[in-house]
């Protein structure tokens, strides 16, 4: 009878080691996802900013703003924003930055750049904002994400992203996916 009390009492200690160990592993785990999603609401905010400030001029070319309509949708509508970071993970795991199509954003860009710099940069910004929104809010537990975001400082490779992503969206819009913000 002893020994099963010493058993019972070993297979008790076992089990509550496991316990605290799985809760602590699930707290650490929360709190990482609670610091990505605040930091996605960053950049979501930041985004939302500078969008409204380009969405507004005048000076902006109708082909900026349509792509800002539609990330603006990505990072607004949990399944746009899973279809826009599905793409985002594609284009990087092709590892192929050089065949990436800009869809003419690049020469509408330049323009802007020769014309409203200040606007240029806005625009890069935005980009930037809502990429790490879209990687923070739906990239946790992809390690490629982290080092791949990184890239997005250079320019071609963050106008090449956005243009995936804002060709996805137009098609998911255009095969009735929801359009709750979409463009007016």
């Amino acid at each position: 009878m002893a020994s099963m009390s010493v058993f019972a009492a070993a297979a008790l200690g076992m089990g509550a080691g496991a316990l605290f160990t799985g809760i602590s592993n699930l707290t650490r785990s929360l709190r990482e996802r609670a610091a990505c999603l605040k930091a996605a609401n960053r950049a979501t905010n930041d985004f939302y900013d500078i969008a409204e400030r380009l969405l507004a001029d005048a000076s902006v070319p109708d082909r900026l703003k349509h792509a800002l309509y539609d990330l603006t949708l990505a990072v607004t509508d949990k399944e746009a924003g899973t279809i826009a970071f599905e793409a985002i993970l594609e284009w990087m795991e092709a590892g192929d930055r050089a065949s990436t199509s800009t869809s003419g954003l690049a020469s509408v860009l330049d323009g802007l750049r020769k014309n409203r710099g200040d606007l240029y940069d806005d625009f890069h910004n935005a980009l930037r904002a809502a990429i790490a929104a879209l990687m923070f809010a739906y990239g946790p537990g992809h390690s490629k994400v982290v080092v791949e975001f990184e890239a997005t400082r250079n320019q071609s490779i963050m106008l090449a992203l956005m243009s995936r992503v804002d060709r996805v969206i137009s098609e998911w819009i255009a095969n009735g996916g929801s359009t709750q913000g979409a463009r007016a």
